[in-house]
């Protein structure tokens, strides 16, 4: 207890210190001053009271005395500190974490675990308050300055005999914390939610496990992301096997992470792949289906598609080359390659552009290959044999640099960065870098030094000019405000405004001259900036057809097929969902060097919304169906591996309800938007089948929610009742009888019965309808016989129209808005 006071009291003076900062306080210390300033000396201790009378009433103005310490366990916490031992809680023995008062916002949080307690069985209270304590992780508990008391008590009880609660990871933190120039998330907001919206921006989704999005949650999010986002050429904890995999290669095999080795991967005889061999020599460097390759690359999993989803950023819109401006295949596979191996190897930035800018597939794009700087005897002096294509781009694409303050720009700047760009063809000599590499020479090169964007750039060739630029250009004030910007709002955020702009732009001036790209995404993807309500991102075609495709498949089978048909059907299509949209092919970007289709391209595209909302109406056999194949593994058959993903219950049967919640947070990230409607939808797709003992093949239908409430009304009147059990309507035959064509002594359907099919429900109607409420309830409680034996074949039929239907309702999923943008 002494200690106790003994800190009472230190915080007493730090609270003074602070205080005496404060206008307001000074201004009543002047009062109390001058009041008294013609005293005699003998009055000072007079004075002093004063003084200390008016700071103790400033002090204690709305601020309560603490609670009475209560009884338990203690777990005193300074700020920032965690206390990784654990404690145990009994009706008899409560715990409780105290810590003083602080000058700012803080954040207090634990860990609850029990082998016999339930939600119910915990209490907990902050300064005598009741509040919400779950079984789990990260308990945490927002405690504002003007809330706190002088010492503050949160008590973690039970009043349940027989249960033992354990806590674990008590910490108190600053809710304001920073990291990499941006204010950083708590860890009560890095959750689940979280993890998964950093997954979806910044990794097409990834093919991480529901147990390590977990994992990731609960850790620090400044070690979290370490793991999340790196450019290592295999994640194994973003891209795991998938259970009982049998390609295994893309783990093992290191030159598969380039997109050259991946090519020769897809394309080699030897390689251990589902596609038939004599399909195989279209995937590679040469065939028609080279960027078919790199959707594969994207979702196969044992690679790493954070590393893709920059590289995809980096050669086809901030550093895009063009396949139709001749730029040829190899060159496009070896600059990709030398960007993303930069990139890993931690280089700062702006060497990172200088690797681009010296690549044979920019010299090709933009043609200085053919720059010389040469004798003319005619002038009798040097001149530039130039194009100055590149370099204006140099400065205008790669950094944002486009001269606004500078009136010499155009005529000093851009031609002497041509001149900086003379004597560096592309290297043809047959040998190993034939086509895909630059050669640097200096005799037709402009050896002298010269004058761009107002340094001296010195230098015997090309490649050392570009070299000394580079770290010029990433500082120059354009660069600093325009880059950053450029790189998140393209990226991340198409909701970009001037107060985060500014945020983005102080970030990235922070990190000095040495900024590496990945340490700067790295602090966003846990910024309260990237995950704030202001935050919105549209998908382009790119982007929706990868993230669909890694939400689809679960296996490498899936991913190396990507919907293609070999007597069958396996995997989520890809190309055909960009091509259909008309968004351009991968290093084949709509704009050419101004990159492919934009974000607000996509979102403003009805020829994507119908093409996709085509795939659930008109195609809806292609996601239906999606489900085996009687020979693509390896000659072998296939089944969709649902059951190795989806939750079980304690009675290893996976529920509708279950599943419906599974698939919507797979698919989406989120559950802001599942309310009532998107349960009542998903809900018939899974559960409303057709029951035939007798002829298993009539589980192939399904009902939607609009034909399953018009035969449950029907249901009632014909049968003269208010429940409709739906193990009756349902049952071996009698489907027909209820909201069916000619079934009312009326030709077609009835008016009655047109109306409940074009009936547009709302949430709120679905709540407040009780007949739906049944429906649901009913539909919730049914499994789907993923793993059942029963029935003709083994129960394979069964199994098959469980994942039909799963596939159904996964495709309903892929229609709602919610895959085409991300944010609230």
């Amino acid at each position: 207890m002494k200690s106790l006071l003994v800190r009472g009291r230190l915080t007493h003076y730090r609270q003074l210190l602070r205080l005496l900062s404060r206008p307001a306080l000074l201004l009543l210390i002047s009062i109390s001053f001058a009041s008294t300033s013609h005293a005699q000396a003998s009055d000072q201790d007079k004075q002093l009271a004063a003084i200390m009378s008016v700071i103790n009433s400033y002090l204690l103005i709305g601020r309560e005395e603490p609670i009475a310490r209560p009884i338990g366990t203690a777990v005193e916490l300074d700020l920032n500190e965690l206390v990784n031992g654990t404690f145990q809680v009994s009706n008899t023995q409560p715990v409780f974490a105290q810590f003083e008062l602080q000058d700012q916002a803080i954040e207090l949080c634990f860990d609850l675990t029990s082998s016999n307690a339930n939600n119910a069985d915990i209490s907990v209270a902050v300064n005598g308050e009741p509040a919400l304590g779950v079984i789990g992780k990260d308990n945490c508990y927002l405690i504002t300055e003007p809330d706190q008391r002088l010492i503050n008590y949160i008590v973690i009880s039970t009043s349940t005999p027989g249960v033992t609660i354990s806590v674990s990871r008590v910490e108190l933190a600053a809710t304001a914390q920073s990291v990499g120039g941006f204010n950083r998330l708590t860890r009560g907001q890095w959750n689940e939610r979280a993890v998964r919206k950093v997954l979806k921006i910044f990794a097409f989704g990834g093919h991480a496990r529901d147990a390590q999005i977990r994992l990731w949650a609960d850790l620090d999010p400044e070690l979290a992301i370490v793991e999340m986002l790196n450019f290592d050429k295999h994640n194994l904890k973003l891209s795991p096997l998938a259970v009982g995999e049998n390609y295994t290669e893309t783990t093992t095999e290191p030159g598969i992470g380039t997109l050259l080795g991946f090519q020769n991967y897809l394309s080699s005889s030897s390689s251990n792949l589902p596609i038939p061999v004599a399909n195989r020599t279209q995937y590679g460097l040469n065939g028609y289906n080279f960027d078919d390759a790199y959707g594969r690359m994207i979702t196969v999993r044992g690679l790493n598609p954070f590393r893709q989803r920059i590289g995809f950023w980096e050669t086809n819109y901030h550093l895009a080359v063009n396949r139709d401006a001749s730029v040829d295949r190899d060159q496009i596979a070896a600059y990709y390659d030398i960007i993303m191996d930069a990139h890993e190897s931690g280089i700062p930035y702006h060497q990172v552009m200088g690797v681009a800018a010296k690549s044979a597939a920019v010299a090709e794009q933009y043609g200085h290959d053919r720059n010389q700087w040469v004798y003319d005897r005619n002038l009798d002096d040097y001149i530039c044999k130039c194009n100055d294509d590149f370099a204006r781009e140099i400065h205008q694409l790669f950094y944002g640099i486009f001269g606004v303050d500078d009136p010499h720009h155009e005529d000093g700047t851009i031609r002497e960065t041509s001149k900086m760009l003379t004597d560096m063809p592309i290297d043809n000599t047959d040998g190993p870098n034939d086509n895909i590499a630059v050669v640097f020479g200096t005799s037709r090169h402009h050896t002298d030094d010269l004058t761009i964007l107002g340094h001296t750039i010195s230098g015997t060739d090309a490649s050392q000019k570009i070299d000394n630029l580079m770290p010029i250009s990433i500082m120059h004030p354009e660069s600093l405000k325009n880059l950053p910007v450029m790189i998140i709002s393209v990226l991340a955020d198409d909701n970009m405004s001037d107060a985060k702009a500014d945020k983005i732009r102080a970030a990235w001036a922070g990190m000095g001259q040495n900024k590496v790209f990945l340490d700067f995404i790295r602090a966003y993807a846990i910024s309260t900036l990237f995950h704030s309500k202001a935050q919105f991102k549209y998908f382009t075609s790119h982007e929706r057809a990868l993230y669909m495709a890694n939400k689809h498949n679960l296996d490498n089978l899936e991913a190396f097929f990507g919907g293609a048909s070999y007597s069958g059907r396996a995997g989520k299509s890809v190309g055909s969902v960009i091509s259909d949209d008309a968004a351009g092919e991968f290093f084949r970007p709509l704009h050419n060097v101004f990159g492919a289709q934009t974000s607000y391209e996509a979102s403003d595209s009805a020829l994507a919304f119908e093409n996709n909302f085509n795939l659930l109406t008109d195609d809806e056999y292609r996601i239906r169906d999606a489900v085996s194949c009687s020979s693509c593994d390896q000659g072998q058959p296939w089944e969709k591996k649902w059951s190795t993903v989806l939750p079980r219950r304690a009675d290893n049967q996976f529920y509708v309800a279950d599943v419906a919640a599974w698939l919507w947070n797979h698919a989406v990230g989120n559950f802001d938007n599942y309310t009532e409607l998107e349960k009542a939808h998903l809900y018939s797709f899974l559960g409303a089948a057709r029951n035939n003992p007798n002829q298993t093949s009539d589980g192939d239908y399904a009902m939607d929610f609009n034909l399953l409430m018009c035969m449950a009304e029907d249901y009632k009147v014909k049968e003269e009742t208010n429940s409709v059990p739906l193990s009756d309507m349902l049952y071996q035959g009698n489907w027909d009888n209820y909201c069916r064509q000619n079934d009312d002594d009326v030709s077609g359907y009835s008016s009655v019965e047109r109306a409940a099919l074009n009936r547009v429900y709302s949430g709120q109607q679905i709540m407040e309808n009780p007949t739906a409420q049944d429906l649901l309830s009913q539909l919730g409680n049914m499994t789907l016989p993923l793993e059942t034996t029963d029935g003709s074949n083994g129960g394979a039929e069964l199994r098959k129209h469980a994942r039909e239907r799963i596939s159904n309702a996964l495709g309903f999923i892929f229609t709602t808005p919610f895959v085409f943008a991300e944010g609230q």
